[in-house]
């Protein structure tokens, strides 16, 4: 009977331990940080809500895809706006988190990339 017990105590602690580590492991592509960059918009895929952010990296331009959240916003010259307002060659300021090792946008600010390198500051953002 002493066997039975100290099996199930060992399952018990097993579970306990291993409770954690699978939401420990779920949640490790999770960032909850957020992050921004600015650049241009390259490409939209309107039927899956993803677009194609060129921003540069050390002098080098890069591609970020990105997703726009369920509860991401859009906003074009400080007004609100849609996802139908994305559109290549637009120059966007991109707020994401990292979800499932996506790049998931939670507010894309159309022009606003603009305004910001037209304020006399010579350095571009990048990630």
């Amino acid at each position: 009977m002493s066997k039975k017990i100290v099996t199930g105590l060992v399952c018990a602690a097993l579970l306990a331990l291993g409770g954690p580590l699978a939401v420990q492991a779920a949640t490790k592509h999770t960032t909850t940080s957020a992050h921004v960059i600015s650049g241009e918009v390259t490409s939209v895929n309107a039927a899956d809500q993803t677009f194609v952010v060129q921003h540069h990296v050390k002098g080098k331009p890069a591609d970020i895809h990105f997703t726009l959240a369920s509860a991401g916003k859009v906003t074009k010259d400080g007004a609100a706006g849609s996802f139908d307002d994305i559109q290549p060659k637009e120059k966007v300021k991109v707020t994401y988190k990292m979800e499932q090792k996506k790049h998931m946008a939670e507010s894309v600010a159309i022009g606003a990339a603009e305004s910001a390198s037209t304020k006399g500051s010579s350095k571009s953002m990048t990630h």
